[in-house]
């Protein structure tokens, strides 16, 4: 009970030892093997992934939707994309996905998409901590808006994740 407040450190990753993400090539996976997908994709952003060669195929496929080509956003991606991320590209489409309906699939992929923006945020909070620990102890003269907007995110992340699971047992998914 005496402890004094000693500030805590962010844990590591499990994944962090890791040559690969398994959640974020389960998201790329979800991604890229499901045409219909560019919809549901409006919420992952490029900072949510951590390695590079998924951060750069996720901006690549963007790109390729954007641009309005004709042709499915995976053939496009596959012409466009750099022969060192192409290997890593194929081993994504060819990941092997548990069998889901079209509705289940886009849940599965909106709860990883929320779980990506859950560990970007709590990333975002514990250099927000460090950075705390070492500024002077008087209260800041105007209030940090990246705080209180990474506050708000991680306040609707839960909502949002909380609203899911109750839709995931009612509909038996």
């Amino acid at each position: 009970r005496g402890r004094p407040n000693q500030p805590r450190a962010a844990t590591p990753s499990p994944f962090a030892k890791l040559d690969h993400d398994p959640l974020e090539e389960h998201c790329l996976a979800l991604l890229l093997q499901d045409a219909a997908s560019y919809e549901a994709a409006k919420e992952l952003r490029p900072e949510y992934f951590r390695r590079l060669e998924n951060r750069e195929i996720f901006n690549q496929w963007l790109r390729v939707c954007q641009t309005g080509e004709e042709g499915p956003p995976l053939t496009l991606l596959r012409a466009n994309i750099d022969a060192e991320l192409a290997e890593h590209l194929e081993s994504l489409v060819q990941k092997a996905l548990p069998p889901l309906s079209q509705q289940r699939r886009q849940v599965a992929f909106r709860d990883t998409v929320s779980r990506l923006e859950e560990r970007h945020l709590r990333e975002l909070k514990a250099e927000e901590e460090i950075k705390f620990a070492s500024a002077p102890t008087e209260p800041p003269e105007e209030p940090h808006l990246e705080v209180l907007e990474v506050n708000r995110r991680i306040k609707r992340n839960q909502e949002t994740r909380g609203s899911v699971a109750p839709q995931v047992s009612q509909r038996g998914l």
